[in-house]
């Protein structure tokens, strides 16, 4: 083949390809930039990051910032993420089947159990929160709809990993990030635990993923009977005794069978019992 043959063959296999808006990815790229633990940046870190001209850089960030997507510190003149981008996200949650229906009931879960509640979904390898719900508790909710959690260190995290079709490859052989002196990092002994998850249709965070804090989760099925997403409700550990665990299960358990029926799910769940977690220790 000529290369004038191999010319013409590449053009043509390029115009089959869909066309895409580079400015828009751009723009894109630029929002994605942000977050943990880059709260604020400014135009020439951006370009870095990006691999971009800081003048174009300089022009998506005015462009995002008259829309209300960025906004910028008049004092250091670095921006963030604006009011508009957490509106949009929003639409998205509530759009969500999960998020509308779960909703009304979490928030009944913060209010009448007082517990932090939360609702995430896996993407990835990563949880993605889409609701977070605070309670009157003194537990401050840090997190924020969109924001992304561990599988392997919250307790709606386990859940999800055990309803995963291969937690095995979702874990990879690598130690995992220790976020707090009792995050379990060995993916074997996550593993293990997922088994116990999937039996016992709940899993503990105790003190995994924040020290101080327990949680349990529990699934969201729909009305195909896969789990669509999780649930969670978090208290300080020192008011987990051992007699108040049972009820706290039983209140996430709950909610998300209420979540689950209003998604349609099979009728067979409100038979599955409430069992006994496996990972806690009462208080002292």
């Amino acid at each position: 083949m000529t290369v004038k043959q191999r010319t013409e063959l590449r053009d043509t296999q390029n115009s089959k390809k869909p066309q895409r808006n580079q400015s828009l990815e751009r723009g894109l790229a630029v929002l994605e930039a942000f977050g943990p633990p880059r709260a604020e940046i400014g135009i020439r870190e951006l370009g870095r990051l990006l691999g971009l001209n800081k003048s174009i850089v300089h022009r998506l960030a005015r462009t995002l910032t008259e829309r209300g997507f960025l906004e910028q510190n008049p004092e250091t003149l670095r921006y963030a993420v604006g009011p508009r981008a957490f509106e949009v996200g929003q639409r998205y949650s509530l759009a969500s089947g999960p998020a509308e229906a779960a909703l009304p009931v979490l928030q009944r879960l913060a209010d009448h159990s007082q517990l932090n509640a939360y609702l995430g979904v896996l993407r990835g390898p990563t949880v993605v929160y889409l609701l977070t719900l605070q309670s009157s508790g003194p537990i401050v909710i840090r997190a924020k709809p969109g924001s992304p959690a561990h599988v392997h260190s919250t307790a709606l995290g386990k859940v999800l990993l055990a309803a995963h079709r291969d937690p095995a490859a979702l874990l990879g052989t690598k130690p995992l990030p220790r976020l707090t002196p009792s995050t379990v990092t060995d993916p074997a002994r996550v593993l293990a635990e997922v088994k116990t998850v999937r039996a016992q249709g709940h899993a503990i965070s105790d003190e995994e993923n924040l020290p101080g804090v327990w949680a349990v989760g529990a699934p969201v099925v729909d009305r195909t009977g896969k789990v669509v997403a999780a649930i969670s409700g978090a208290c300080p550990r020192y008011q987990v005794t051992k007699a108040r665990v049972p009820e706290i299960v039983g209140a996430v358990r709950a909610a998300a069978l209420q979540i689950s029926k209003s998604l349609g799910a099979p009728a067979a769940l409100s038979r599955q019992p409430v069992a006994t977690p496996a990972r806690t220790r009462p208080c002292s």
